[in-house]
């Protein structure tokens, strides 16, 4: 694992970054719970979910896995961590962009991405 425990600075205490895991964790599962059988490990367009999560932002599962990640940041600060978890971002951002052209090719999806705004944040991103 790229991402180093302890030798950083603890800006939040291990409690708050508990919390904020078991969040990120539970928001993640309650994503995937309204995606159903339309989860892959490959985009493609199955169905498209609007209801849950999904009706806050589009990729809510991204968002829980965000929320974790901030978590252990903020607990276990460091140049090196910073540095690994931008690295993840990027790459996270490349694949929401080519799964979002790979379901803008439905019609649905398209008239969901204009009621829908955020991608990756509610009500921010």
């Amino acid at each position: 694992m790229p991402l180093r425990w302890g030798g950083g600075v603890k800006l939040i205490s291990d409690n708050v970054a508990s919390v904020l895991l078991v969040f990120g964790i539970c928001w993640q599962i309650y994503a995937k719970i309204y995606l159903g059988r339309s989860f892959g490990l490959l985009p493609a367009c199955r169905t498209v979910v609007d209801t849950g999560p999904y009706r806050l932002v589009r990729h809510p599962i991204y968002f829980g896995y965000f929320i974790g990640h901030m978590a252990f940041l903020l607990n276990n600060f460091s140049l090196w961590n910073i540095e690994v978890l931008t690295l993840l971002y990027l790459l996270q951002f490349l694949r929401m962009n080519y799964e979002e052209q790979v379901l803008s090719r439905n019609e649905q999806y398209r008239e969901y991405k204009s009621r829908v705004k955020n991608r990756f944040i509610p009500f921010l991103l």
